[in-house]
């Protein structure tokens, strides 16, 4: 009896992030739409991912003060650039978060409660 094997072919997809003022941006995530595949830019605004998938994939990038944005890439294309826009909310604010356990008595600082009812969600 004869078996066959099947190999998961790849593609490997790349491009550089940058902002609306042509300067690189680190820590951008990229994520491939419909897949847990993801990564960051590194500190030129450069990515790469390997994916399985050879038909069209969507492309999204994401990065905290800048406007989401997805591109598709068809059969054979293999470069998504982005160039991020800032979000119209300005980011006036810097923000902290913590986890863990703290008594107020011994906390240094200031500590504020969120209504997760009011927090917006972020596009997937």
């Amino acid at each position: 009896m004869f078996g066959s094997i099947v190999k998961a072919q790849t593609r490997t997809i790349s491009g550089v992030v940058t902002g609306d003022k042509d300067e690189t941006l680190p820590g951008v995530t990229i994520k491939i739409k419909g897949s847990t595949t993801a990564t960051q830019t590194d500190i030129d605004g450069k990515y790469s991912l390997k994916v399985t998938n050879m038909q069209n994939v969507t492309v999204a990038a994401s990065y905290i003060g800048y406007t989401y944005q997805e591109k598709t890439l068809k059969v054979g294309e293999a470069n998504a650039d982005f160039k991020l826009q800032p979000a119209a909310n300005d980011l006036s604010e810097v923000v902290i978060t913590g986890y863990g356990e703290a008594k107020k008595s011994t906390l240094t600082g200031s500590a504020s409660t969120v209504d997760l009812k009011k927090v917006k969600t972020f596009p997937r």
